[in-house]
């Protein structure tokens, strides 16, 4: 967060707003040259918000309720392409032609689509995205990351993911996690009971669980499969679908 104290366009915007809004997360990106390089020379090295959450209910805002919210703060933030009620496969498909946001003119479409349902949540009360990404962009991204090494019909990343990313290794982040949270309440809210799990915990998790790892296990591992070729971005996927898997989301 170094970048939010250095730059003081950032902190006279995020600043107050936290200051008036201290129950809620925000969830952006740095926008940074990687495999698309078609957005606009303007548009680079700046940080746009995708999802605001709500620590109070645990729930994301819809984005017609955080909208005026980050407006107030001249935050930026990626508006939608299209707001859709029981869209078909069809029009969602659609939508991938129109993801010109911050896109050169002429320089055709953004890397995909995100679909999200601010409405619904799956049986453990979590709210789940899905995601849709063209195929040029799944090409591009191939030339620039490489075909991946396959290692006895497993690649390194898979096997470094099954043998330390195990069920035991996830429980205990995430008690690290519920008992920081036990010890956060004040003496009154302790005695109510024993650490518990929260939805809002869980982007804490996923991003704990992949540091932990590398910290924990890295010698281990590039030992163990003698100093192995790592994509360390399909690494972190691995283990966010590991982790999510666990928690049965």
């Amino acid at each position: 967060m170094n970048w939010l104290y250095e730059d003081n366009r950032y902190y006279d915007q995020y600043s107050p707003f936290f200051e008036k809004y201290p129950y809620l997360y925000l969830y952006g990106e740095w926008l940074v040259p990687h495999s698309l390089k078609t957005y606009r020379d303007t548009s680079w090295r700046d940080f746009y918000i995708f999802d605001v959450l709500d620590t109070q209910t645990g729930l994301f805002l819809s984005y017609d309720a955080y909208k005026p919210l980050l407006e107030e703060f001249r935050i930026n933030y990626i508006p939608p392409i299209a707001i859709i009620k029981n869209p078909s496969p069809g029009d969602i498909m659609r939508c991938l032609d129109k993801n010109g946001y911050l896109i050169e003119d002429g320089k055709g479409v953004g890397e995909g689509i995100c679909i999200k349902n601010y409405g619904w949540v799956n049986r453990f009360g979590i709210q789940n995205w899905a995601k849709v990404i063209t195929n040029e962009f799944k090409e591009i991204h191939h030339k620039e990351m490489g075909a991946p090494e396959i290692n006895n019909t497993l690649l390194d990343e898979d096997r470094i993911v099954e043998k330390y990313c195990t069920s035991s290794f996830i429980q205990k982040e995430k008690a690290k996690i519920e008992l920081a949270s036990w010890n956060s309440m004040d003496s009154e809210n302790q005695k109510l009971g024993p650490p518990y799990w929260s939805s809002r915990m869980i982007p804490e998790l996923l991003g704990r669980a992949y540091y932990e790892l590398i910290k924990e296990e890295a010698y281990n591992f590039v030992k163990e499969f003698k100093d192995p070729k790592i994509n360390f971005k399909y690494l972190k996927q691995l283990v966010i679908r590991k982790v999510k898997s666990e928690l049965g989301i």
